[in-house]
């Protein structure tokens, strides 16, 4: 009903001007008629000054009131005026309507604290949640990991304190894409210790929760993660001197039957070489779908007209290299000592792969493949008669390296459903999250021919054994052919995985000096190619084929300490915290970074094209110096974005408008967060306040409100019953 202001201005006036030039005759003492009769012009303008409570309490006056409440162009100024947004950024493509984006953002996103749990000990470093959204874990310095329900209240499933591991505190955690394995990073006891330890724990009915393998990880930083369900990558750091290093990137695989003790469970994906002390650190998979087109391909797509023109002169020098070819039959082991890897021998039967283009002579001029990848489903895999060794005999045709590419199921861009109470996700899980293992490719890294994992039980996530191969190139010797066709011919089952998406392994690193400040980016290829023998190359070919380590793709520079990564659920997008250096900065000494600001920039990198896009979200702040900054965890979601801070708050913002929506008090810093995967109107942060703290949307908190009441009400009326 309207104020008695607005009554007494309504009397002095009998007739009101209408947005057609109309005048409307009104009875001064029917004031009610007055308010109805009102044109929506005015009745707009007045509404536009009305907050968003007020004005849904006016829209339920009258029918007309209710039809002008809902104007369009109400809740857009509304919208805009409420959480500062440029009126540059247009609407969610997706969206139904102003009003609607209205409700999601005050409505929908989690805002209410339902939940304060205080069951650690010591402060609590990271949270993460399980991708079916009914568990999440907590890592803390009081050395323990917790595993909890996602219901209301939550309860306590699982626990274990890896101190009787020598371990000082556990400091990460990620569940596998099928929830049967938890991955535990942890830090070993020291006072300046930087190794660590990366401990796996089964998560299926009726194993308690036990132990399946410990994996070394040094530095503790890089973390590990998962890259497929059955394998996960931790690294290893080799000082060379002169503020040198090595860091490996290792392949592992998380359980080893008892049966199977003799079974490889390790191999080397990558090595990089580090200079100005820096090094590695916090390692991620990123998994972009197949039917993205890629930067390589648009690449590839604009120099075919160059390739072509310098074909003939590419087919010669092919053919040249091919004259050279011979029938080889190559067993190697892998040095168990890793400082062997580090100063590797021109004899040593492992060959790198240089990348796309082939091989690189002095001059700089692509040589050609020396190989192509196998591509299984067009050769033959065999057992050899005489010496019992698996032989791979190629077929004459050419495939491409960025067709055989191995990558998990990545979830789709679905977004809330405005209007809905829940997000529903469109991701699905059939088997194991890789593509079919016998379309893949082993990677160009140092790997040993005879004792080595093989790369198709890493693909189908099952139990790989030893093989060894003997590769069998087309030298015009038919003796090769006529030896291969006494052998027996056995392809094993392709698997039921079809995916196809491309993987990336995502890094901090630095060129400049020891703090982490640029990312890197490196395309995983696991890759079938025939090992060469470096006896037979002559010393200008040994320097060419086989290098010591391993290439960059791409190096983003974000000019400033990062402490902390993310990838959107869809894995298109990276976000990243980053504390800025100065402007005009100038580094004399690797051990002397710039000063870092306070302020905390979250900065989003496109992973197809590799450029940073949007604007750089800025809130919140951290306080510490270079060499005491420590990792503040960020997470996404379809629809928000949300961080911790040294300011004591956790901050929400919303991915499209590039808004701050909400502020999480604790009384100490925030060190993680985490959105549920199947509900964003859910989400956990934990700080060294000891606490973590559950925050859910208006409309959560409603139905749980409800649900609670509903509970209740049977509750007493069976003690009733049972009373009478």
């Amino acid at each position: 009903m309207p104020n008695t202001s607005c009554v007494d201005a309504a009397k002095t006036d009998t007739h009101v001007q209408g947005a057609h030039s109309k005048s409307i005759a009104v009875d001064p003492g029917d004031s009610a008629h007055f308010w109805q009769q009102l044109p929506d012009s005015i009745l707009l303008c007045i509404f536009s000054n009305l907050p968003a409570r007020e004005l849904l309490r006016a829209a339920q006056t009258c029918r007309s009131w209710y039809r002008v409440a809902l104007d369009e162009y109400l809740w857009k100024d509304l919208l805009y005026r409420t959480w500062k947004i440029p009126r540059s950024i247009a609407r969610v493509p997706k969206a139904l309507s102003w009003y609607a984006e209205y409700k999601r953002l005050y409505y929908h996103s989690p805002y209410v604290e339902t939940e304060n749990v205080r069951k650690h000990t010591d402060q609590v470093l990271h949270v993460s949640f399980s991708h079916n959204g009914e568990l999440f874990a907590t890592t803390s310095k009081d050395g323990s990991v917790q595993v909890w329900t996602s219901t209301y209240p939550t309860r306590l499933k699982h626990s274990a304190d890896l101190r009787q591991l020598t371990w000082k505190y556990t400091q990460f955690s990620q569940f596998n894409r099928t929830d049967t394995l938890l991955l535990v990073s942890g830090v070993h006891f020291g006072a300046h210790s930087t190794s660590g330890e990366i401990a796996v724990f089964s998560l299926q009915e009726g194993d308690e929760f036990e132990l399946q393998s410990r994996v070394i990880n040094k530095p503790y930083d890089i973390f590990g993660c998962w890259y497929n369900d059955s394998y996960l990558l931790s690294g290893n750091l080799h000082w060379l001197g002169n503020y040198s290093s090595c860091s490996a990137v290792w392949l592992n695989k998380a359980f080893q039957a008892t049966d199977s003790e003799k079974e490889s469970v390790v191999m080397r994906l990558f090595k990089f070489l580090n200079v100005n002390a820096s090094s590695i650190r916090t390692v991620m998979v990123a998994n972009i779908p197949s039917d993205v087109p890629t930067q390589t391909e648009i690449k590839t797509s604009r120099s075919n007209t160059s390739l072509k023109r310098s074909g003939s002169d590419m087919l010669a020098k092919r053919e040249t290299l091919k004259s050279q070819r011979t029938c080889m039959h190559v067993q190697a082991h892998d040095s168990v000592d890793q400082s062997s890897e580090i100063e590797m021998s021109a004899y040593q039967a492992e060959v790198e792969w240089a990348g796309d283009e082939g091989y690189m002579d002095k001059n700089g001029d692509n040589l050609g493949e020396i190989s192509h990848p196998v591509n299984i489903s067009e050769s033959a895999s065999h057992i050899c008669t005489e010496c019992g060794n698996e032989m791979i005999h190629r077929n004459s045709s050419r495939h491409s390296n960025t067709e055989n590419l191995l990558n998990l199921n990545s979830p789709s861009d679905a977004g809330i459903m405005l209007g809905h109470s829940t997000e529903e996700s469109t991701r699905t899980d059939n088997g194991s999250p890789c593509s079919d293992m016998f379309n893949v490719n082993f990677p160009h890294s140092n790997m040993s021919v005879e004792g080595e994992m093989s790369a198709d039980s890493v693909a189908a996530g099952s139990k790989g054994g030893y093989e060894t191969h003997a590769v069998y190139t087309n030298n015009g010797d038919d003796k090769a052919v006529d030896h291969l066709a006494t052998c027996t011919a056995s392809v094993s089952s392709p698997g039921e995985d079809n995916d196809s998406d491309v993987k990336y392994l995502i890094f901090t690193t630095g060129l400049k000096t020891y703090t982490p400040h640029q990312v890197g980016i490196k395309k995983i290829r696991l890759e079938k190619t025939p090992l060469i023998n470096p006896m037979l190359l002559s010393n200008e070919e040994q320097s060419n084929a086989v290098p010591k380590y391993d290439s960059v793709d791409h190096l983003i520079d974000l000019h400033g300490h990062i402490i902390g990564m993310c990838l959107s659920p869809d894995h298109r997008y990276l976000y990243v915290n980053c504390r800025p250096w100065p402007k005009d900065y100038a580094i004399r000494s690797p051990l002397s970074p710039p000063p870092i600001a306070q302020e905390i920039d979250v900065h989003m990198i496109d992973l197809v094209t590799m450029e940073e896009v949007g604007t750089v979200l800025q809130d919140h702040k951290a306080y510490t110096p270079n060499d005491e900054c420590f990792f503040i965890f960020l997470d996404a979601c379809n629809d928000y974005i949300a961080s911790g801070a040294e300011d004591k708050f956790g901050y929400l913002w919303d991915c499209h408008y590039r808004c701050s929506l909400a502020k999480f008090p604790h009384t100490d810093v925030v060190n993680s967060v985490a959105f549920n995967p199947k509900d964003s109107e859910m989400l956990i942060t934990v700080s060294d306040d000891k606490s973590m703290k559950i925050w859910r949307s208006r409309n959560r908190w409603k139905q749980l409100q409800r649900l609670q009441q509903k509970d209740a009400n049977q509750n007493h009326v069976t003690f009733k019953e049972t009373s009478v």
